[in-house]
């Protein structure tokens, strides 16, 4: 195996995931910068994603249980972690409503 093609088997290696198929399928230079470009782009996305969710999860920490986590069109591991945690802002929310709605029917009560 050349040089080349252990370069082009480790960038694809990084590059896959159960999310995203092989993208190219040469063993060329062109392949290998096809793929590292790929690889590039896939690691600044996967940043800047990063970055929204830890503001994100920072503003619920101070309170703020009204906005969710975006969805992107990548469809992978960081999706994954972001519709669950939208779950659990839901449920969190439901949970706030039956409490404040349980505080609310037992200051009725005690008033009567």
């Amino acid at each position: 195996m050349s040089k080349l093609e252990k370069i082009l088997t480790l960038v694809r290696s990084i590059n896959q995931d159960e999310f995203q198929e092989q993208l190219t399928h040469g063993d060329s230079l062109d392949d290998v910068y096809e793929e590292l470009l790929f690889l590039a782009e896939k690691i600044e996305s996967k940043k800047r994603r990063t970055g929204v969710i830890v503001e994100h999860i920072s503003n619920c920490f101070a309170g703020d249980f009204f906005n969710y986590l975006p969805i992107s069109d990548a469809h992978d591991e960081l999706d994954v972690f972001c519709m669950g945690f939208n779950t659990y802002i839901e449920e969190l929310k439901s949970a706030m409503v039956s409490k404040k709605l349980v505080e609310t029917i037992n200051e009725k009560l005690v008033d009567e």
